[in-house]
């Protein structure tokens, strides 16, 4: 049983909870932008991490920008059930996850974004956080509680792509991240954003993109995209891509501090060159998860779940949060 927050904040992020994740250039470039843009916390939800990376998340909590938290799972062994009850949820507990983390800073925060790791967040100017876009129309919009961030189709260069090319994030940033400014994303005919949350405006539970249990009366709003955006930068090279972050420099000197702040550079050169995680785990998902899509179709369930993932034979070492005490145990699929 834990308590609900209490000390006041502006801006937190609770992102998709991690999975077999290797990509730290994600990771870091996420963590940055939510710094320069004055996001007060990060929560960290990980099921499972490469263990490199793990020791790099532990560090950016020891700044004071991330909680990590154990993502939640039902008990899977010693019970009456003939089945994993953690198969029969969409994208392993991920809305579970979303649910805590709203729940926890309901109280206290005055924003709440569900982001995946690869949404990134851009305003018009990193001298303008989010808060004060968002403050804004909420004070014109009383009545409105989900804020929707519109997102650009995009792409990013793979780990293995980086260490083939000689890139490392600064050249990442300038050239590996890249978006097609005409196409965004549409999902049964409106557009597919991702929504940040007023809570305390009657906001009872979330899903992926919107809200989906709200009190009468409420609505959401689009903030335009000369205030805010998201890059998807996903696998959408088959459109035009034609944008560029726009100015890199900023992100450059504030990660340029942490690293030596932190005496990264040890650790940095331990950091994963390829995606043996992500590959793996693609090969069972597939681009727009149609190979999940067969795995679901032959199955009694219809729940989009990592179970159905045959991942055993990746044979490498990554780190487990233990539900239990919070324990941090090693695991091999």
């Amino acid at each position: 049983m834990q308590r609900a927050d209490n000390k006041p904040k502006k801006f937190i992020a609770c992102p998709s909870r991690l999975f077999a994740f290797d990509q730290w250039h994600l990771f870091i470039t996420t963590m940055e932008l939510y710094r320069l843009h004055r996001v007060d916390l990060v929560i960290v939800y990980i099921q499972s991490v490469e263990a490199q990376v793990y020791n790099l998340i532990k560090v950016y909590e020891k700044s004071g920008l991330v909680q990590i938290r154990p993502s939640l799972e039902m008990p899977s062994t010693n019970t009456e059930l003939d089945y994993n009850p953690n198969s029969e949820t969409s994208w392993q507990n991920q809305l579970t996850n979303f649910q805590d983390c709203l729940y926890e800073f309901k109280e206290s925060a005055e924003f709440i974004a569900f982001p995946d790791w690869d949404d990134f967040f851009f305003t018009s100017n990193y001298n303008i956080p989010y808060y004060p876009i968002l403050q804004k129309f909420a004070e014109q919009n009383p009545k409105v509680n989900t804020f929707i961030i519109d997102r650009y189709m995009g792409y990013h260069e793979s780990l293995d792509e980086m260490y083939i090319n000689g890139h490392w994030m600064t050249d990442f940033w300038r050239q590996g991240i890249k978006y097609s400014t005409k196409d965004k994303q549409f999902f049964a005919g409106k557009k597919y954003g991702k929504a940040i949350y007023k809570p305390n405006r009657g906001i009872y539970g979330v899903d992926l993109h919107w809200a989906n249990r709200v009190e009468n009366g409420y609505t959401e709003i689009r903030i335009p995209l000369n205030k805010a955006y998201i890059i998807h930068a996903r696998d959408y090279s088959k459109y035009k891509l034609d944008g560029r972050i726009e100015n890199t420099r900023p992100l450059e000197l504030n990660f340029t501090a942490f690293v030596r702040r932190y005496k990264l550079s040890s650790l940095l050169n331990k950091l994963p060159k390829s995606e043996a995680l992500t590959v793996e785990l693609n090969k069972c998902l597939g681009f727009n998860s149609q190979g999940m899509k067969v795995l679901v179709d032959k199955s009694e369930s219809k729940c989009w779940n990592y179970h159905k993932c045959n991942i055993k034979k990746l044979g490498q070492i990554v780190l487990m949060l233990k539900i239990l005490g919070l324990n941090y145990v090693k695991i091999i699929f």
